[in-house]
């Protein structure tokens, strides 16, 4: 399974049993909201949703990261 954070990162979580690995792919995202896959890359999407709540800031555009992603196990 693939998760986004809103701490800014992307892990790949295993679930086996009763028990689960994660592993980060990805640190230093703004803001993720979602993840996709599509083939052999995850797009992660960046809302930006902390910059959009301070009138001092720009969020700038939405935007996907594309982030290539090979299944640990």
């Amino acid at each position: 399974m693939l998760l986004v954070e809103g701490a800014g990162r992307l892990d790949e979580v295993t679930i086996a049993g009763d028990k689960a690995e994660i592993k980060v792919l990805k640190e230093g995202l703004t803001g993720p909201t979602a993840v996709t896959l599509v083939g052999n890359m995850a797009y992660v999407a960046e809302a930006r949703l902390s910059e959009r709540n301070d009138p001092a800031k720009d969020p700038g555009p939405f935007r996907a990261v594309a982030v290539p992603y090979k299944p640990s196990k």
